[in-house]
């Protein structure tokens, strides 16, 4: 025994059972739920951050390039679509953004048509070729960093509000645009079927039926026509009507089958009325005249797209949220 034990005769004092244990279990439940805090909280921020990231994500990256037009091997993202707008709307005289964009989706797919149908014979636009187009369009020869080229380039692409992408993926299709018409204006030549027809046009049935009647009884059909008739280009040409058969209305078209020269047809009923006709001659070698290649090409050029589009796919993926974006990012 130590001399205290000897002096009091009491034992020493023992730690009390369990004690310890339990300070240390509470202090481990208490930094157990701190951490369970500190975990949420992280959970919490990552959500956050996370939230933020995607609505970055796609608003900045997914959205912009998401393809919403895919025709044949052409494919039109909603930021091309976008940049496209503005300028589409002002040259085709769109004050309501709304209506300028389904009339842009349609000028999108004949644009992709074009370049398709270009290359099929033949036609395809280089960088090169993209280049010297935007030359010509600035009037300055191509030029590299300084020039004055790149100069004017860099304020065209200010004005329209597009990037040098965007800018030249509408070149390329113009230009593709441009040598298909030269190329189909060159396959029509200068020459070919000209109808010469004598017209009378009148307002209503019973008076076409009358006309026809004034005819057969012996009346010169080019004094009625200059006197009566309704269509004013050929009344001013005593009824004379010159055209390549392709050119008139698909109703005369289809009336003047079967129907020899000089015999009289009609009344036939067109946009303007009932037309009483008479063919007088055709030349198979006859001149087009400027307007008359103009109207032969512009047909041409419809059949050829029309042609091109029952042998391709086209695919869209274009929404209502899709006309929002690009409503809101429209250069």
């Amino acid at each position: 025994m130590t001399r205290r034990d000897r002096t009091t005769g009491l034992p020493a004092p023992q730690p009390r059972s369990g004690s310890q244990g339990s300070m240390g279990g509470t202090l481990f439940s208490t930094r157990l739920g701190q951490i369970a805090v500190i975990g949420t909280a992280v959970v919490a921020l990552l959500v956050v951050l996370g939230f933020f990231a995607y609505q970055w994500y796609d608003e900045n990256v997914a959205h912009p390039g998401k393809v919403i037009l895919s025709v044949a091997e052409e494919d039109f993202t909603l930021s091309y679509y976008a940049d496209r707008l503005a300028p589409f709307a002002t040259a085709n005289q769109h004050t309501d953004l709304g209506i300028a964009a389904q009339a842009l989706m349609v000028k999108l797919e004949e644009e992709a048509v074009t370049i398709t149908a270009a290359a099929q014979r033949g036609i395809d636009v280089s960088d090169d070729d993209v280049n010297q187009a935007i030359a010509t369009t600035l009037g300055v020869p191509f030029g590299g960093q300084g020039s004055a080229f790149d100069l004017r380039y860099r304020g065209e692409l200010r004005t329209v509000g597009m990037s040098d992408s965007h800018y030249r993926q509408l070149t390329a299709a113009l230009d593709a645009a441009r040598r298909l018409r030269e190329a189909l204006r060159a396959e029509i030549g200068e020459a070919g079927e000209i109808l010469l027809l004598r017209v009378v046009a009148t307002n209503t049935i019973e008076e076409a039926l009358a006309v026809r009647t004034r005819i057969e009884g012996g009346e010169d059909m080019g004094t009625i026509a200059q006197t009566e008739s309704i269509h004013l280009p050929s009344r001013q040409e005593d009824g004379l009507l010159l055209a390549p058969p392709t050119l008139l209305d698909e109703v005369l078209q289809q009336a003047l089958v079967g129907v020899e020269i000089t015999e009289l047809a009609g009344p036939i009923q067109v946009a303007n009325g009932f037309w009483v006709i008479r063919p007088e001659r055709t030349d198979p070698e006859g001149t087009y005249s400027p307007q008359q290649l103009d109207q032969l090409l512009q047909l041409r050029f419809a059949e050829v797209l029309a042609e091109v589009r029952e042998q391709i796919t086209v695919e869209r993926d274009f929404t209502s949220d899709d006309i929002d974006w690009a409503v809101a990012h429209t250069g």
